[in-house]
């Protein structure tokens, strides 16, 4: 899923609550700050955390560079800011 589908999503979840309660204070801006929080904890609790996106590792003698799915992420979280 592209970073802008899974933004949407994510806004789109938080703002189906709002049909499961009898609340109307519930709307996308804060279905929006609810999914800024979700990405935020997900960009905390990735392996290497507090560490730069690239993170060395030996294996067998050899220095690998693995980049975690932060990039990704990140973006998720610009494309929601666009929402």
């Amino acid at each position: 899923m592209t970073p802008k589908g899974k933004a949407k999503e994510l806004v789109i979840k938080y703002l189906r609550l709002q049909e499961k309660d009898s609340y109307n204070w519930f709307n996308k801006g804060l279905a929006k700050q609810c999914a800024l929080i979700a990405v935020d904890e997900i960009l905390k609790t990735r392996p290497g955390f507090p560490y730069p996106d690239d993170v060395g590792l030996e294996i067998n003698g050899i220095f690998n560079i693995i980049n975690y799915p932060t990039i990704y992420w990140k973006e998720v979280k610009q494309e929601i800011e666009k929402l």
